[in-house]
């Protein structure tokens, strides 16, 4: 059984928000592996304009003061990026996709997906939420993690890396 950590950058905080860059990291759990980790990079005006979300003034200033710069980017349309995801999600024959908050990553992904006339991939009875089991892991359990020293709000390091302290966390 193979599993997926899903991670998004996205230009605000909602549903209706643009996304940028799709991190995608597919794991089998029991065997605590990592099998691929690929990032979609979207062309963010591409996203204004098929979908009529729009960015956040707050989310802009903030990307504004991050080390990692995601402009520098080559970009694919929304839509080749989710059909890419679909293809990673299908070769792989993931059966649960994980968001740090399915809340945040599937939601606003399902968004997306809807804006372009598209079916995300997955079931909603199949998100799993990483940020429960690490609090869960943190508080019941009272062990630290620590941090994987990765790039920091890059969607696929912060797939990966969640999916690495997750593995972490597994018996």
């Amino acid at each position: 059984m193979k599993h997926a950590m899903i991670d998004i950058e996205t230009l605000g905080i909602g549903i209706g928000v643009p996304l940028f860059e799709i991190g995608v990291c597919v794991f089998q759990p029991k065997e605590k592996r990592i099998i691929d980790s690929i990032q979609f990079n979207v062309d963010l005006l591409d996203v204004v304009l098929s979908t009529g979300f729009v960015p956040q003034q707050r989310t802009i200033d903030w990307w504004r003061q991050q080390e990692y710069d995601p402009r520098c980017q080559p970009r694919l349309s929304l839509k080749d990026a989710l059909l890419g995801l679909n293809h990673v999600l299908q070769e792989h024959g993931v059966t649960h996709v994980w968001g740090n908050s399915p809340s945040f990553d599937c939601a606003i992904l399902e968004a997306h997906y809807e804006a372009i006339g598209l079916k995300e991939p997955w079931s909603y009875s199949k998100e799993l939420d990483f940020r429960t089991i690490k609090w869960l892991y943190r508080d019941y359990v009272g062990l630290e993690l620590g941090e994987i020293p990765l790039v920091k709000h890059n969607a696929r390091e912060d797939a990966v890396q969640q999916t690495e302290l997750l593995l972490r966390m597994l018996p």
